[in-house]
C-alpha cells in the first residue's frame, strides 16, 4: 500500500522552496521515510486497538518495504504478504478485517479437507470444549493431537513435509491416544442413525472407555467479518499530520548538511 499524500502535497511542497535544488530530493525522501516509519507504528497501535489479543506474528506485520531515495522518492508501507511458505500471510489473513467477508482457509482446514473431513465451503471454527491459547486461537497441541489421531498427517498432506521420525511419533501419538480411551472423530450422520444428534465438527472422547463426548471444533458454512481495521484510513491521517512536521525537520537537516 503506497502512502498517498496528495491531501496535503502543496502545502508540503512549498515548504521545499527554502532550499536549493540539489538539496530537495534529500530533504524529501528523508521527511517520507520518517513519515513513512510513524505509519508503521499507527497501524501496530491500530491493530492493538481494534483486535482481541492479536498475536506477536500480526503486530509485526506492518512494514516499510520500500524508502524513498533521491533518485527514487517514494516510500512503501505495507502488511506482510509473504511468510517463506509456512504458513498464512497476514496480508490474506488479515483481509477480511479490511474490507469484511469470509476469511481464507488455514492450514489445518487445508488438511481437514485433504482426507475429506472437512466439506467444500465449511471452515472450522473453535467449539466450547477447545483448548485455546493466550491468543484466544486453537492452540497447538490440541490441532496436533487432533490432526494425529484423525490421520490428516497423510501422505498427501502435512506428512509430504515432515520427516520419517516424525511422521512415527504422529502415528504412535494416535494410537496412544486411542488406548486411553481419548480420541477425536467426525459424527458421520449415518443412515443407522448413529450420531444424527451430534452437530458437525470435530468431537473429543474422554473418560473411562471414552464415554464423556466434548464438541473441539465446529464446522460452519461460513465465517464472515465486519470491516474492522482501515490501514488505508490511519495512513492518510498520519501523513496529513505528520508529514509537513517532518519536511520542516528534514528542510533544517538539509541545510545544517549543506556544502
Amino acid at each position: 500500500m503506497k502512502i498517498d499524500v496528495s491531501s496535503n502535497l502543496d502545502e508540503v511542497l512549498r515548504k521545499f522552496e527554502a532550499l536549493p535544488a540539489k538539496q530537495i530530493p534529500f530533504a524529501v525522501s528523508l521527511a517520507l521515510n520518517e513519515t513513512a516509519k510513524r505509519v508503521k507504528e499507527s497501524w501496530t497501535k491500530e491493530m492493538s486497538s481494534v483486535f482481541d489479543r492479536p498475536t506477536p506474528f500480526t503486530l509485526n506485520s506492518p512494514m516499510v518495504s520500500k524508502r524513498a531515495t533521491k533518485q527514487d522518492m517514494t516510500a512503501v508501507v505495507k502488511i506482510k504478504d509473504w511468510v517463506g511458505g509456512k504458513g498464512t500471510a497476514p496480508a490474506d489473513y488479515l483481509q477480511p478485517q479490511i474490507q469484511g467477508g469470509s476469511r481464507v482457509p488455514k492450514k489445518f482446514e487445508s488438511a481437514l479437507r485433504r482426507v475429506g473431513l472437512l466439506f467444500p465451503g465449511e471452515f472450522a471454527v473453535p467449539a466450547s470444549g477447545a483448548q485455546l491459547d493466550q491468543y484466544g486461537n486453537l492452540s497447538r497441541g490440541e490441532v496436533v493431537r487432533m490432526l494425529s489421531f484423525l490421520r490428516a498427517f497423510g501422505e498427501q498432506g502435512y506428512s509430504a513435509n515432515i520427516t520419517d521420525d516424525k511422521r512415527r511419533r504422529v502415528s504412535r501419538t494416535g494410537v496412544k491416544l486411542k488406548r486411553q480411551g481419548y480420541g477425536y472423530f467426525v459424527p458421520r450422520h449415518g443412515a443407522d442413525g448413529r450420531d444424527r444428534h451430534l452437530a458437525r465438527g470435530i468431537w473429543r472422547r474422554e473418560g473411562l472407555h471414552g464415554v464423556n463426548l466434548v464438541p473441539i471444533i465446529s464446522f460452519v458454512r461460513s465465517v464472515s467479518y465486519k470491516k474492522r481495521f482501515d490501514p488505508l484510513g490511519v495512513a492518510q491521517r498520519i501523513v496529513k499530520a505528520v508529514l509537513p512536521v517532518e519536511a520542516n525537520k528534514a528542510i533544517n537537516k538539509a541545510l545544517e548538511t549543506m556544502r
